[in-house]
Parts: structure tokens; C-alpha cells; sequence
């Protein structure tokens, strides 16, 4: 697809700190077992990967002492190295799907020149530096055994230190930006991180960034990428000025019942265990709850889940492609900027769907979900298609997995219905 026909995708990470580094950073890969083994000496840090491991939920943590001895644990123990960062990640996977894109991260330039090769626009320039940011990747496979233990799926736990991460760079030119690009698709992400400001500094971030998108005057769509928020104030703000001026939402198990629950209850807690129908059940509910959301990407290990409206694209070749996007990138060694054109691992791929679903009272039959590729319904004013993950039992690595898998639909969506 060449510039002309590029769609013009604007990523911006939602909270970096003082000298901003954070949107590009190195990931160290260990396994969580690993990890457990040597970390027994270490309390809240142990505690917090055995609960992970235990749920097989996926997680981001702020460890705040104790982090150098972690790091040092995890060089010995790692098994590889990697590339990446919450925009950094929908940057590239947005580039290799056919956007143009303009990335507003800064980001060292050593790095952005290994993974970008130059292909994604940084603005303002005076963004690329020096300076390396390092977060812990803890892997957990499903059936991984520590002390009796078994990880009832794959995932992956982040552990960082982003001390000084108490402000948006470039947040003050975001809508001379914008009025500039003229995108067609604003996306934010990487909030998570701002779990760990103090109140005040939650309120100046987002009152700045609300203000900011309603004084830009052109015509664009905002995408809002989900995070593990696990800060009552945050969510609340996050809702009320950022969610409600979005226009699409992308998120996982974890984050869907964050939000659902929030909605509803003014709650943060999280259920293990729930049914795909549960699921859905609450894809429903917040499209019921949130009226200025158009669009919504929702996916599992065991389904994704797509609702939109007639202004955006089809649906099925934005599922479609996002599952197969979900599989090559889980079995890269690491990123690249390398355009994805055939994948090479097709033996011994996985379907974990193994439940019927109730849609609207009716009962679907997962077996007939998976023969027939997906499964769609009218949903109010949207078409709802459901359709099965394919995964691969023995993934080589788990993070951004869900960055790269929003993206892509994202992008087919937008791409398509230009």
C-alpha cells in the first residue's frame, strides 16, 4: 500500500515521566518458575508473581524497593531480550498493516533505529535520546508446575520502576499536532502506568488531555487501548473525560472486567474463572452503558469479539487478520521491523474454545463457531462477530501480544471502510 493510501494513525502514550524514555524500552524475558525459585528472599515481589501464576491473569507492577535486586535476578535467569513499549508496539504493528504513522514518544534513539529502521514518524524529533528504560517480562504457560502449583493459562506479569513517570511528554503540542497530521485515528494508551501518581498529578495529566481533545477541530476518531488500572481515581478520571470522548475501546479478559465492573459497581475487583458468555455478557453491558462507543475489540485466549457500527469497516477480515497477526507475533523471537508475509509454524496450533455460547438467549454451539470461522448478530445499532483465537501451545514470547492484535483490526476497520 503506498503513502497515498496509507490511513494516518497518531499514537500518543498516555502518561511518561519527566525526561520521558518509557514508550520504547528493553524487555528481559524470564519464565515465571524461574523466577519464583529465586525471588523466595524477596516478599511482595514473590507474592505478587504467585499470584499471577496461579490465576494466569496477565498484570503490570510498579515495584517500588527492591527492583535493582529483581533486575539483577532476572539478567541471570533471562532467556531473551526484546523490543518494545505499549505504543511503540501498536506503532510498528499499525506501519506493517499499512498506516502511516506518527508516533509521540520519546524513545532512545539506538532503540528507535534497531526496531523502526525509520519507517514511523517521531514527532517532535527532539524526542529520540539516550536513555535506555528496562522492564521485566515473567512468563507463565499453561500446565507450568511451581511447588504444586499449575498456571491455568499463558501469560505474562511486567514488573517496572518508572519513578519519575508524572507527566505526558509533548501533551501541550498534542492538538497543534493533530490539526497538523490531520489523522484519521488518535490512539491512546500506556495509562497503567499512571497508577502510581499522587492524585494531583492525575488530575493535571488528564484535565490537560481533556482539554486538548476538545479544542482540536479536525474531523478524526479516538481509540482508546484498556490497561490494569488498579487506582479508584484513575479509572474514574480515565472514564468521565477520556472513555466518553471515545469513539472505539480495545481490551482483554482482565481489562473488560475492570471496566464492566467500574461501570456498574465503582469497583476494581476482579473474578477468576469466568465463562466466554460472561464475557460477552459484559461486552454488551458496557456497549449498553457507554452510547458515544462505536466500536469495541475484545479478545481472549479463547474468543475475540468485535462490535461496531456502519462507520466503520467489516468485521470478519479485521478478526480474522488480528487472530493470525496474534500467532505470527507469538512466535517471533523478537521484533522486527520486517513486514509479516507467511508463517511458519502451522503444526500443533490450538483452538481452546470448548464451550457453547448463549447470545441474546440463543445457544451457539462453539464446534459450529469454529467450522464456520465466526459466528454474527445485530447488537442495537452494531453487528457483534465472535470467532475463535488459534493459538500455538508453546509460544515464544507473550508481551505486546495484545497491542499487535488491536492494531490490526483497528486498522483493517479504518483501512476498509475508507
Amino acid at each position: 500500500m503506498n503513502s497515498s493510501t496509507r490511513a494516518k494513525l497518531k499514537l500518543s502514550y498516555k502518561h511518561i515521566k519527566g525526561h520521558d524514555r518509557r514508550q520504547m524500552r528493553k524487555y528481559i524475558q524470564v519464565y515465571a518458575i524461574d523466577m519464583l525459585e529465586q525471588c523466595k528472599h524477596l516478599g511482595q515481589i514473590h507474592n505478587d508473581i504467585l499470584h499471577h501464576f496461579q490465576t494466569g491473569m496477565g498484570g503490570e507492577i510498579h515495584v517500588t524497593n527492591g527492583f535493582e535486586k529483581v533486575k539483577q535476578i532476572a539478567q541471570k535467569l533471562k532467556h531473551s531480550e526484546d523490543l518494545g513499549g505499549n505504543s511503540a508496539q501498536m506503532a510498528l504493528r499499525a506501519f506493517k498493516e499499512g498506516a502511516t504513522v506518527y508516533l509521540q514518544s520519546k524513545m532512545s534513539k539506538k532503540y528507535y533505529t534497531t526496531l523502526f529502521n525509520s519507517s514511523i514518524i517521531v514527532m517532535p524529533s527532539s524526542f529520540l535520546n539516550d536513555i535506555e528504560d528496562v522492564h521485566i517480562v515473567v512468563n507463565y504457560h499453561q500446565g507450568d508446575i511451581y511447588n504444586d502449583i499449575q498456571s491455568p493459562q499463558t501469560n505474562r506479569l511486567y514488573l517496572q520502576n518508572d519513578q519519575d513517570n508524572v507527566q505526558f511528554p509533548g501533551l501541550k503540542e498534542l492538538e497543534q499536532h493533530v490539526n497538523l497530521i490531520k489523522p484519521d485515528v488518535l490512539v491512546l494508551g500506556g495509562f497503567q502506568l499512571m497508577n502510581q501518581l499522587s492524585p494531583q498529578g492525575i488530575d493535571n495529566i488528564i484535565g490537560q488531555l481533556s482539554s486538548q481533545l476538545k479544542n482540536i477541530t479536525q474531523n478524526y476518531k479516538v481509540h482508546f487501548e484498556m490497561g490494569a488500572f488498579d487506582d479508584k481515581l484513575l479509572m474514574d478520571q480515565l472514564l468521565e473525560h477520556i472513555i466518553q470522548k471515545s469513539q472505539s475501546i480495545g481490551l482483554n479478559e482482565q481489562e473488560l472486567q475492570l471496566l464492566h465492573r467500574f461501570i456498574d459497581f465503582h469497583d476494581i475487583r476482579e473474578d477468576n474463572n469466568l465463562s466466554q458468555t460472561q464475557y460477552i455478557l459484559m461486552v454488551q453491558n458496557v456497549l449498553q452503558k457507554l452510547k458515544n462507543i462505536e466500536r469495541i475489540h475484545f479478545h481472549s485466549q479463547k474468543i475475540q469479539m468485535i462490535c461496531s457500527n456502519n462507520k466503520w469497516g467489516p468485521i470478519i477480515p479485521a478478526l480474522h487478520r488480528s487472530i493470525v497477526v496474534g500467532l505470527i507475533q507469538a512466535m517471533k523471537h523478537q521484533n522486527d521491523n520486517l513486514i509479516d508475509t507467511d508463517y511458519d509454524y502451522t503444526i500443533d496450533l490450538e483452538i481452546s474454545l470448548d464451550e457453547n455460547l448463549t447470545i441474546n438467549e440463543r445457544l451457539i454451539k462453539f464446534q459450529d463457531i469454529i467450522n464456520n470461522g465466526s459466528y454474527c448478530w445485530q447488537q442495537s445499532d452494531k453487528q457483534c462477530c465472535v470467532a475463535a483465537t488459534i493459538t500455538h501451545p508453546n509460544p515464544k514470547r507473550t508481551c505486546g501480544l495484545g497491542d499487535n492484535i488491536g492494531a490490526t483490526s483497528l486498522l483493517y476497520q479504518l483501512n476498509q471502510y475508507n
